[in-house]
């Protein structure tokens, strides 16, 4: 009975595992990244981790959301961007159709700060536009006490 237990623990954790060789940071939807950051917030509490959270949104140079033919393509790019800017184990996901919402876990204050000007040089660079305009907030994740 033991034996086939393990066997199951052997197919299930293959199952859960990613195929192939993993590149870039985790995209997830929303709602799953909601989920992810919940799980992190309870054990950061006991595991004294410090986890910031960056905002990364697109507007015009008027700071209003641009016309979505627009939108679309540059959140697209940007989105790459995020996902090849990051370390595998970071988070990240659209929040709105002009924003994403990205998980830096373990990551200290200096080097957040270093993430931010990495995405908004290597998203300048791709884009060459300047109708639009990369706006990135971070902040601290609170833990849950």
């Amino acid at each position: 009975m033991l034996k086939s237990i393990a066997t199951d623990l052997a197919m299930i954790k293959k199952e859960l595992s990613e195929p192939g060789k993993v590149c870039g940071a985790y995209y997830q939807d929303y709602g799953a990244f909601r989920e992810i950051y919940r799980f992190v917030a309870r054990g950061m509490s006991r595991s004294g981790q410090q986890v910031y959270i960056l905002l990364c949104t697109l507007t015009d140079a008027a700071g209003e959301i641009p016309v979505q033919e627009v939108l679309q393509a540059a959140m697209l790019t940007l989105r790459e961007v995020i996902m090849y800017s990051l370390r595998r184990g970071d988070l990240f996901a659209q929040y709105s159709s002009a924003q994403y919402i990205i998980m830096l876990p373990g990551t200290a204050f200096e080097n957040s700060g270093i993430v931010v000007e990495r995405i908004m040089r290597r998203y300048e660079n791709e884009v060459h536009q300047a109708a639009l305009v990369l706006h990135c907030l971070r902040e601290a994740m609170d833990p849950v006490e």
